[in-house]
C-alpha cells in the first residue's frame, strides 16, 4: 500500500485492521517456532523419503488434487481393473499409447532409454551393481544449484555447480579434474604426483612460476599435469627419470603446444636454479575428440589408462563412451562423502570451536 497511498498513522491503522480481520481470527493466531528444526542427515538418494496426508479437503469445481489425464503404455501394470476403477472414481481420463509407437509418450521413453544406455556401459558382467550409479545420474540431471558441497576428495571440495559440469555436454571444471585425478592416483602402479590444474596451467601454458616458486618438488618419477590452454584441456605427463614430456591433446593438435610447453618447462627449472640437462617432448597416438566439450573427460580417461600402464589408444571417444565416462566419474566422486556431513550447510566450512584460533585451524588442514 505504501507505493500508492499515504496518510498520517497508516502503520498503526494497517496493523489494527489486520488484527481485527474476521478470517484471520477464525484461523487462529500465527504459529511461533519455539525450537529450530534439525535436518535429518542422509547419505544417498532414496535412503529416506517423507510422506504425510493432509485434509479433509472439499472437492473443488475443477477437481483440483487429481490429474486430469494419465498417459502410459499398454503394460498390464498400467492397464488393469484396479487402475481403471480408481481413475473412474476420481474422474481421471486414461490414455494409452498405440502399440509399437513409443513416441506417443516420447519424453518418458527417451528418459528411460538414456538411463539404460548410461548404465549399460558401467555395470559389471552380472549386471547387479546398477544401483551404484543411479545417485550420480540423478545428480547430473538435477537442474537446481544450491551452492552445497556434494563431495570432499582429499583437499578438494566439490560444489554442486562444479559437479554439474559433468552433465550433458558440460565443460569440466578444474575442481572435478583435480578431485578425480586425486582418486585414481591411489590406484596407480607407479609413483606419481598430480599437479593441480591451476598450477599446471600456470607453468606450462602461461609461463608464470611465482605460484610454484616455494613448492617442494615431489620425488615421484611421473607427474600428471592437466593444463587449461584457454577453454580447452590438454594433458602433460612429466617423466622425470627419462627427462621427457608427453603432450596429449584430445583434438590431436599437439604440435600447436609442444614448443611453448617445452620452453616454459625449461624456464621453470631455471627459476629454481636447477640444471636438469636436455629435455625432450613426445606425443602419442589416440582417438580424437568428436565434440566441442569433452576434452576434460578425455584427459581423465587418458590419465587413468596411463596410471594403469595401458595404452591410451584403447580409449573410445564416441558420444556413448563419453557419457558413460561422465557417469563413472560422478559416481566415483560421490563415494567420497565421509566429510560432507561435518560441513556447515550455510558456509560449507568445517564446524570448529569458537574459542579456537581460526588461522591455526586452517594451517593444520
Amino acid at each position: 500500500m505504501c507505493s500508492r497511498f499515504y496518510w498520517y498513522g497508516m502503520t498503526v491503522d494497517i496493523d489494527k485492521w489486520i488484527s481485527e480481520c474476521d478470517q484471520c481470527q477464525r484461523v487462529g493466531p500465527p504459529l511461533n517456532a519455539v525450537k529450530t528444526l534439525d535436518c535429518i542427515k542422509v547419505s544417498a538418494v532414496w535412503e529416506l523419503i517423507g510422506i504425510d496426508l493432509t485434509g479433509p479437503l472439499q472437492k473443488t469445481s475443477t477437481g483440483h488434487g487429481c490429474p486430469k489425464r494419465i498417459l502410459s503404455d499398454q503394460g498390464r501394470e498400467f492397464v488393469n481393473q484396479i487402475n481403471s476403477t480408481l481413475c473412474e472414481l476420481l474422474s481421471i481420463e486414461r490414455s494409452v499409447t498405440a502399440a509399437y509407437h513409443p513416441q506417443t509418450n516420447g519424453l518418458d521413453e527417451k528418459t528411460n532409454d538414456n538411463i539404460k544406455r548410461a548404465l549399460k556401459k558401467l555395470v559389471n558382467d552380472q549386471q547387479d551393481d546398477w544401483d551404484q550409479y543411479l545417485d550420480a545420474i540423478q545428480k547430473l540431471w538435477s537442474s537446481k544449484d544450491t551452492g552445497q558441497v556434494e563431495a570432499v576428495v582429499g583437499p578438494y571440495k566439490i560444489y554442486d555447480t562444479s559437479f554439474r559440469t559433468l552433465s550433458g555436454h558440460g565443460w569440466l571444471s578444474d575442481e572435478i579434474i583435480d578431485a578425480y585425478l586425486h582418486c585414481i592416483m591411489k590406484l596407480a602402479k607407479i609413483p606419481v604426483h598430480c599437479l593441480d590444474a591451476v598450477l599446471g596451467s600456470s607453468v606450462f601454458h602461461r609461463g608464470q612460476f611465482r605460484v610454484v616458486q616455494k613448492m617442494k618438488l615431489p620425488t615421484a618419477s611421473t607427474w600428471i599435469c592437466p593444463v587449461n590452454v584457454g577453454g580447452h584441456w590438454i594433458l602433460v605427463i612429466v617423466k622425470m627419470d627419462e627427462k621427457s614430456l608427453l603432450v596429449i591433446d584430445p583434438l590431436g593438435n599437439e604440435n600447436m603446444y609442444q614448443r611453448k610447453i617445452l620452453w616454459n618447462w625449461r624456464n621453470f627449472w631455471k627459476t629454481r636454479n636447477v640444471s636438469e640437462g636436455p629435455w625432450t617432448i613426445q606425443t602419442a597416438k589416440h582417438n580424437l575428440q568428436q565434440d566441442g566439450s569433452s576434452c576434460g573427460v578425455l584427459i581423465l580417461m587418458f590419465a587413468e589408462l596411463i596410471l594403469q600402464g595401458r595404452s591410451i589408444c584403447v580409449a573410445q571417444t564416441d558420444t556413448e563412451e563419453v557419457l558413460a565416462a561422465r557417469v563413472k566419474i560422478a559416481a566415483t566422486l560421490l563415494e567420497c562423502k565421509d566429510g560432507v556431513e561435518d560441513l556447515c550447510v550455510s558456509c560449507n566450512m568445517l564446524q570448529f570451536d569458537a574459542e579456537e584460533d581460526f588461522t591455526e585451524m586452517v594451517i593444520r588442514q
